[in-house]
């Protein structure tokens, strides 16, 4: 009877020590997440601090870019701008405005030997597609807003060419209609479609050294995008292309 008795027991023995240990695990999870949740917050804590203090101490850059003969502003050039390390670009509105900041960040990011600087002088490129390119350096401050106004000269009529060509299918050696052909780095977009013989042309284009041209298509048939650099130093510049059909079911081209 002893035995019968004492079976239950260790029965309900076994069954407390069990869930006392479920009961710990349990806490020790929720320990662990509290842990991981409060060193995410300290993160997000310090990545607040950081981007306000970078905001507090930036430079800001705002400036107008205009005709030089007419005072009228040149919208879409292209604003580039270096720092240190730092390269970026941007464009102009259509009252040919722009405005950036400018910051350096030094130190280890950790919050107390985190520095922000942005005192110094940056370097401005301004491009546009029928103008003189214009560079200038502006001494900046930190914490400060520098306002530039930057006029460009226009290019010289024997300055500004024509870029024609045909666009041809590999496959099958006829003209390939309706591909959009596109030039890049200049500012302003250029851009056309082929006819129905496979030409195109593109007038108005300023001389540089510095552009892309582009063939892409729409709708099918679809041929994979093509992009080689471009030079436009004469009066009239010739690319033309030979291109296969992209042969994949589908009803509009990935451009």
């Amino acid at each position: 009877m002893r035995i019968v008795r004492f079976i239950p027991w260790i029965r309900c023995h076994a069954f407390i020590m069990l869930v006392f240990v479920f009961v710990c695990a349990y806490a020790g999870m929720g320990v662990a997440q509290a842990q991981a949740s409060k060193q995410v917050s300290e993160r997000q804590s310090i990545e607040e601090r950081e981007g306000e203090l970078r905001a507090s101490k930036a430079a800001t850059v705002e400036g107008r870019v205009f005709d030089h003969g007419t005072g009228k502003p040149v919208a879409n050039a292209i604003v580039g701008w270096s720092f240190d390390d730092q390269i970026h670009s941007g464009y102009t509105n259509a009252s040919g405005q722009f405005k950036f900041l400018v910051a350096q960040a030094r130190g280890n990011g950790g919050g107390a030997n985190f520095d922000i600087s942005a005192s110094g002088v940056i370097s401005l490129r301004i491009t546009a597609n029928l103008y003189q390119t214009e560079q200038t350096r502006v001494p900046i401050q930190e914490g400060k807003t520098i306002s530039v106004e930057i006029g460009l000269r226009p290019k010289p009529q024997n300055e500004i060419g024509m870029v024609r060509g045909i666009v041809m299918n590999k496959d099958s050696g006829q003209p390939f209609q309706n591909v959009v052909v596109s030039i890049l780095g200049t500012g302003q977009p250029l851009m056309t479609i082929t006819g129905t013989d496979g030409s195109f042309t593109i007038t108005g284009v300023g001389f540089s050294r510095n552009l892309t041209i582009q063939f892409r298509t729409v709708d099918i048939p679809c041929i994979a995008p093509v992009t080689q650099p471009l030079e436009v130093a004469s009066g009239v510049v010739t690319v033309n292309l030979a291109v296969p059909v992209l042969k994949l079911p589908v009803v509009h081209c990935h451009s």
